[in-house]
C-alpha cells in the first residue's frame, strides 16, 4: 500500500503530521509506562494528554521538515507544543487548572528537555542502520519525504513507519521528562541528588 499517490505537497505534509502524532502517541505510552513504574501506579494518562501528545508530536514533524531535519529544533519543537497541547487539552477538559503562563513555563522546560533529546540522539548516539549512514531509517524516510514532494512519488507504509520509529528513538529523553513529570518528581533535583 502505498500513501501519497499523487505527491501533492499537502498530502506530503498531512503524511508528515500523522508521522509524528503516531511518534508523539508512542512516546506517551514510554513516558506513562515510566510514570507508572517510578510511582508504583498503573494506568495510562487521559485522552486529553494522549491528543496533546498527537498534536505536539504532529507538529514537531513539521517544524523538522521546515528546518531541514535540524533535530535541536524539532526536539525543542515537540517539547515545547506537546506540554503546551497536553496542558491546554486538560484545562478545557477541567483535568488541571494551569494558567496560561504555567503553561508557557512548563512548555519551555519541556522544549528544553527536547533540544536535548535531539541533540544527544541526532549528534552522538547515532547508530547504523537506525539513524546514521546513506541507507538509514532516517534517512530512507527524509528521502522519501523530499521524492514526494519534489517528484511526485509515493511513500509506502514501510517508509513512513521508520520515520516514525527513528522519531520515537530520537525522542526519548523527552520522553523521560514527561515520565518524570507525570510521576511528580522532579527530574533536575534527582539527577542533582548526591548519596
Amino acid at each position: 500500500m502505498h500513501i501519497d499517490p499523487n505527491g501533492d505537497l499537502w498530502g506530503t505534509l498531512g503524511i508528515l503530521f500523522v508521522a509524528g502524532a503516531i511518534s508523539g502517541v508512542l512516546g506517551q505510552l514510554l513516558s506513562d509506562i515510566l510514570s507508572n513504574k517510578m510511582s508504583d501506579t498503573k494506568g495510562l494518562s487521559s485522552l486529553e494528554t494522549y491528543l496533546g501528545a498527537a498534536v505536539g508530536g504532529g507538529l514537531g514533524m513539521l517544524v523538522g521538515y521546515a528546518t531541514g531535519w535540524n533535530s535541536v529544533v524539532s526536539g525543542a519543537a515537540t517539547g515545547f507544543f506537546t506540554s503546551y497541547s497536553q496542558d491546554f487539552f486538560n484545562r478545557i477538559s477541567g483535568n488541571n487548572n494551569y494558567l496560561s503562563p504555567q503553561m508557557l513555563e512548563r512548555a519551555f522546560t519541556a522544549a528544553g528537555f527536547g533540544a536535548l533529546s535531539g541533540y544527544v540522539f541526532g549528534k552522538f548516539l547515532r547508530f547504523s542502520p537506525l539513524n546514521a549512514g546513506r541507507n538509514s531509517c532516517i534517512a530512507v524516510f527524509k528521502s522519501g519525504i523530499t521524492k514526494s514532494i519534489r517528484y511526485g512519488f509515493s511513500m509506502s507504509l514501510k517508509t513512513i513507519g521508520k520515520g516514525v520509529f527513528t522519531s520515537v528513538y530520537e525522542g526519548l529523553i523527552l520522553d523521560i521528562y514527561f515520565g518524570y513529570k507525570q510521576s511528580g518528581r522532579n527530574i533536575i533535583g534527582d539527577i542533582l541528588q548526591f548519596d
